[in-house]
């Protein structure tokens, strides 16, 4: 019997990370998919709160961190205490052996043997259940712990349960920001405590108010029988957590919301299907789409009549309607929304309308959203993942409201952080690119705004605004300031036109972002044969692709203090200046196509794809943000990429499986096949026609059909 996608999913992968060294930067998530609140286990006090070699277990953690470079907000935690540690609940450590622990998206179950207690925990959408199994002969309780920040908890007796909330954030919440929890026990609550800071217990006869406070629930002596955890959250209110609670919790037992995860997911996961031989790729493959499913997060809720409410962390208000968070449009607009405009555009339309609904409420599209405004990053890539959806018949959305947030984006400059609209529109405006001079990450703001007025001029002509297409089509060609030919690369220029020196093509400065010369002057995913033309033609460009990759990696840190970890990261791929560890680079191989040279784009991708991922704790090329480096792989490994989001086309390299179905929303088939011994072969058929360009429109795609790569037509089959 073939194994489910769910079975094949490894939560740990990306976990073995650390500040210095990212191989993915995640965390072990239990959660529905685009869930609310997410689950996974605290193994030290860091915004990694999870270490994959670290063998403490400290509890189970409520968390919404998208990134340990954002870190968490709301966050709480959940920890079993049994015999002495009922009279010292202060920081509770167990050992414990990850590899030995049971982890699926729906489901965790833990073994603590110094214990010798068991946690299972079942997630739903904003919700919980906890089974906790405690040895009888012993006392035993709980404790739940806030972080930093307001704490209030107060436990109702009449109904065994807790109410707590904690204003606990990363810096971008409004000011009335609280995440409200509800935890209801199935065991009778002897006594209840009230730790402060430094772990000094009080009881807890009235409602209590601090600093990170932390609850304990005496649960006394004769725990024969699981104590069961029913868990609500919600940013709106205690009755909203419990409304929660009896809308996704009910009357139902853990196996029956067991069943009802499982189903969920394999839904989900099973949108693709996959045959190949090598359990190692399938295993990463499912992997990766696991976390393609995770962010932005949906922080919507439903109110006791039905209707769908949200507290806006872009206003601090309660409004109608859908809302997302925790999305990094930087990093993410290259790849996870083209993947959704493919796999699950029903769910694509709501998040565009939470995206709109933040505009509404807080007068920006958001850059970075954790949980409100968070002030990171260049660019206004809102703009790219409106187009792409925009261009590819995404319904639902109100395009010409999202056509005036994206104007006021390209013309304003928000603040001075750069974390609203542009910072160094004024110069852009001007003098046709951000002034080096004037403005940090120069260069790199002055490709992203030209890559955006590209995006912008696309869903003007869409709405048949003529005048502002013409606009900022010319505008779409910003980038062209900033090539030098004497060096051949994308280099900082100042507001009286000269350029910036001295220039080093290895030098990480102040004119570029996360990145130099190498991996940033390829940031024209809009004008792919403009750029071309500019570094010399076909040919030209073809060598310097491959100097690229097989030169050494080297670097200088320019204006960075010290050596970041993408540096690092670049130094030990093996891959010369193709910094797959990071964002700007992940089109960059779709160059070789571009120049004629498929063949070379099918090499480099394949090694990319066998080489830099896996389903292990360390199974990324660096970090895993919010999805993007996730569908990276899962859109390569099926033979489509999508390298100009807001353009409906994508180019076509060989998958990396014999035979790959997509189950498209709309009911119809998308099949991909190919020879087994053909890595690199130059016959394509599309709808049994050759395809001579290796590109595939989205319309075609939505249609249904087959890509047969090194094999006549009849002999696919299914």
């Amino acid at each position: 019997m073939p194994q489910s996608p769910l079975s094949l999913v490894n939560l740990l992968q990306g976990s073995d990370s650390e500040h210095d060294l990212s191989n993915g930067n995640t965390y072990p998530s239990v959660t529905m998919p685009w869930g609310m609140t997410a689950w996974s286990i605290q193994t030290q006090e860091s915004p990694w709160f999870f270490a994959y070699r670290n063998h403490t277990f400290r509890g189970i953690r409520a968390t919404h961190q998208p990134s340990p470079w954002m870190q968490d907000y709301g966050p709480f935690v959940i920890t079993p205490l049994v015999g002495d540690w009922c009279d010292h609940a202060a920081l509770p450590v167990y050992p414990y052996d990850i590899d030995q622990q049971q982890l699926a998206p729906h489901h965790m179950h833990l073994n603590l043997p110094s214990i010798q207690s068991t946690i299972d925990l079942v997630p739903t959408q904003r919700c919980a259940m906890m089974q906790l199994r405690m040895p009888a002969n012993e006392r035993s309780a709980i404790k739940i712990r806030t972080f930093p920040g307001q704490t209030q908890l107060q436990f109702d007796r009449q109904h065994n349960r807790l109410l707590g909330s904690t204003t606990a954030n990363s810096g971008a919440a409004p000011e009335n920001f609280r995440m409200y929890f509800v935890i209801e026990l199935s065991h009778h609550v002897d006594a209840v405590q009230c730790l402060d800071q430094r772990g000094v217990a009080s009881d807890m006869d009235e409602p209590c108010e601090g600093h990170a406070l932390s609850a304990v629930l005496q649960l006394g002596h004769a725990v024969s029988q699981p104590v069961t955890l029913k868990i609500g959250t919600s940013f709106i209110s205690h009755e909203q957590a419990m409304t929660n609670m009896r809308q996704e919790l009910a009357d139902k037992t853990l196996e029956q919301l067991l069943d009802d995860g499982q189903r969920r997911w394999n839904e989900l996961l099973n949108k693709v299907e996959i045959q190949t031989d090598n359990i190692e790729q399938k295993r990463t493959f499912y992997s990766c789409l696991y976390r393609c499913l995770l962010f932005p997060r949906q922080i919507d809720e439903v109110d006791e009549h039905g209707k769908q409410i949200h507290y806006s962390p872009f206003d601090g208000q309660i409004h109608d309607g859908p809302m997302y968070t925790d999305n990094g449009f930087w990093d993410t607009y290259r790849t996870l929304y083209p993947l959704l405009t493919i796999l699950c555009p029903s769910r694509l339309s709501l998040i565009l309308q939470g995206w709109l609904n933040a505009y509404r409420q807080g007068g920006w599209l958001p850059k970075w959203a954790s949980p409100g405004y968070h002030h990171c990053m260049v660019g206004t890539h809102a703009a790219s993942v409106l187009a792409d959806a925009a261009v590819k018949g995404i319904e639902g959305v109100d395009w010409e409201l999202a056509l005036e947030a994206m104007l006021k984006d390209a013309t304003q400059t928000g603040d001075e952080t750069g974390g609203k609209g542009r910072l160094g529109v004024k110069h852009y405006t001007q003098h046709g690119y951000v002034a080096s001079d004037q403005t940090e990450h120069a260069v790199a703001r002055t490709l992203d705004f030209a890559y955006n007025d590209f995006c912008v001029a696309q869903l003007a002509a869409k709405l048949g605004k003529t005048d502002i297409e013409a606009q900022y089509r010319k505008q779409a060609q910003n980038y062209k300031h900033l090539f030098d030919p004497t060096v051949g690369f994308m280099r900082g220029k100042n507001s009286d036109g000269q350029w910036v020196e001295p220039f080093c093509e290895f030098a990480w400065t102040r004119d570029y972002i996360e990145g130099g010369p190498w991996q940033s002057s390829w940031a024209v995913p809009h004008d792919p044969q403009g750029l071309i033309e500019l570094m010399g033609g076909d040919e030209a460009t073809v060598e310097k692709l491959e100097t690229m990759l097989t030169m050494q990696p080297i670097f200088e840190q320019g204006d960075y203090p010290r050596e970041i970890h993408e540096m690092t990261e670049m130094a030990l791929a093996n891959l010369g200046q193709y910094a797959q560890s990071n964002q700007p680079v992940h089109h960059v191989l779709q160059f070789f196509a571009e120049a004629g040279r498929n063949d070379r784009a099918n090499y480099w991708i394949h090694r990319v794809l066998t080489e830099h991922y896996h389903a292990t704790p360390d199974g990324f090329p660096g970090d895993e943000d919010n999805g993007e480096m996730s569908a990276w792989y899962v859109l390569h490994a099926l033979g489509l990429f999508a390298m100009c989001p807001g353009k409906a086309t994508y180019n076509l390299n060989v998958p990396l499986f014999t035979l790959a179905q997509i189950h498209l929303e709309n009911g119809n088939t998308w099949t991909i096949a190919r020879d087994a011994d053909a890595t690199d072969c130059q016959a394509i058929f599309v709808n049994d026609e050759p395809c001579e360009d290796w590109k595939l429109d989205h319309a075609t795609l939505m249609r249904g059909g087959s890509i047969q790569l090194g094999m006549a037509p009849a002999a696919v089959t299914v």
